[in-house]
Parts: structure tokens; sequence; C-alpha cells
């Protein structure tokens, strides 16, 4: 008869012991879960907290990209605007902005020497206002005006950026000519940046402002040129056939581009 007691015993012990086991699993459990989403919590701070970091090293290249040009003091510079200021046969068109419309040969693109080019390489929206006078010296009938992405990408926000924009367009028009307003192009954020994060990021930003001034320049019966849509790909971006260094268009880029400006061109 002990056999069986022994056997009942040790079940009995055995159930006795289950619920206390099963407590401490439960209590392991617990903890555990406790460790695995405090880990997650440190991780996605950690990449949070790179990210940002990131994005401010990103910031400084770029602030740096513009702060290098020191619009105005450039000898290039200086020698652009003595070039425009000694130009005074009349104009028809004058394309007024950075190096998107310095690089842009658009008398050859559209064998039209009444369009003239007034773009200089690194310029701001602060420095076309300096040198209004001397780009405007072959008294144009029509200015197209496109800048902006290098305040943008200076760290300029949007919102400055369409205050100073606004104000520069306001100062066009007290000059009696028709004045154009250019949205803002699109940028390629793995060509520029290294980042399509950073340039869905930066992109987003040139749709608000275009979005913003869309609205500015009905008020002020103002004509947009508004391309921005027409040369991104499906992913939002500025389409990389178009462009070397995400930034800056190519000849394909210039030759889309200047079919959808082309209209805009006649007085």
């Amino acid at each position: 008869m002990a056999t069986p007691y022994t056997r009942r015993g040790a079940a009995t012990t055995k159930i006795g012991q289950t619920p206390v086991i099963r407590l401490m699993v439960t209590q392991i459990y617990k903890r555990c879960w406790i460790w695995v989403i405090l880990l997650f919590a440190l991780a996605i701070m950690g990449w949070w907290m790179q990210r940002q970091c990131s994005t401010g090293d990103i910031q400084e290249i770029l602030s740096q990209y513009v702060l290098k040009r020191k619009t105005g003091a450039t000898a290039y510079y200086k020698d652009r605007v003595t070039f425009f200021a000694l130009q005074t046969k009349p104009c028809r068109v004058a394309l007024l902005g950075d190096s998107l419309t310095d690089i842009g040969d658009w008398a050859e693109l559209g064998q039209d020497l009444g369009v003239v080019n007034r773009g200089i390489s690194g310029d701001t929206i602060e420095g076309l206002k300096g040198r209004i006078r001397e780009s405007l010296a072959c008294n144009p009938e029509k200015v197209v005006v496109l800048i902006g992405i290098n305040d943008l990408i200076a760290g300029a926000s949007p919102e400055t950026i369409e205050d100073r924009l606004k104000g520069l367009l306001l100062l066009l028009k007290k000059e009696n000519k028709a004045v154009i307003w250019h949205s803002l192009l699109p940028i390629h954020g793995e060509k520029f940046l290294h980042s399509s994060y950073h340039g869905k990021t930066l992109n987003r930003k040139i749709q608000r402002i275009n979005h913003n001034l869309r609205a500015f320049c009905s008020i002020h019966h103002i004509e947009i040129v508004d391309v921005f849509m027409k040369l991104v790909d499906v992913t939002g971006q500025l389409r990389p056939e178009w462009t070397h260094d995400g930034l800056h268009l190519n000849g394909l880029g210039y030759l889309a581009w200047y079919k959808l400006l082309q209209p805009y061109l006649k007085v």
C-alpha cells in the first residue's frame, strides 16, 4: 500500500505546486515583455535621434552649399550684374532667377533673341531684389520669376520664403511689367541628398510654397507657370533622367521644361 500512497502523494505535491509554477512563469513572461517593450522603445528613440542628427547634418551641408557662394560677393555674381546693367537694348521677356535659370541656354532653345537670361547661380530672393534695376535694364515687357530654392536649402522656412517671394513679386508689379511667377521645381532626393526621406521632406516644403503662392498670385493678378507635377516621376521626385545632381536639370530636363514654359514667353 506504500507505493500507491507515494504516488498519490507525489501527484498531490505536483498538483499543489502547479499554481505556484504558473504564477512564476506568468511573472517571468510579464517581465520579459516589459524588457522587450523597453528595448523596442529605446531602439525607436535611437532611430529618431539618429534621423534628427542626420537632418541637422544635411541642413548644415545644404546651408554651406548656398553660403559658400556668398550671394552678391563673388566675382561671377558681380560680373553678371555688371553685364546686365550694360544690356540696354530692348527685350521682350526677362527670365529672373538663380542657377536653374542661369544654366539654361534659352535663346538657343527657343531661337528667340527677345528672351534674355537674367539668372545668377547661387542667387536668393533677397539677392534678386537687390539687382532688379540692373536685371531690367533692357526694359522687358514681361518678366518670369523662378527663385527660392537656395533660400529653402539654406534653412529658411516655407513661411519666410513665401513672404520674401510675395515682396519680390509686388516689387516687380510696381515696375509696370507683366509678371509671371514660376513655381519652384522638384528635386530628386537620392541624387541631391543621398536620401529619399529628406528628398520627400524638401519636396513637401516646395509643394507647400507653391500651393500658397498660387492663391497670392491669383489675388494680385500674377500669371502662374505651375510645372512641379509635370516634372516629377511616380515617386513624386524630379525625374532622374532629367538631372545629374538631383537639383539642376540636364539637357533633356531643360528641353522638357522649355516646352512647358514656351507658351508663357510670348508677348
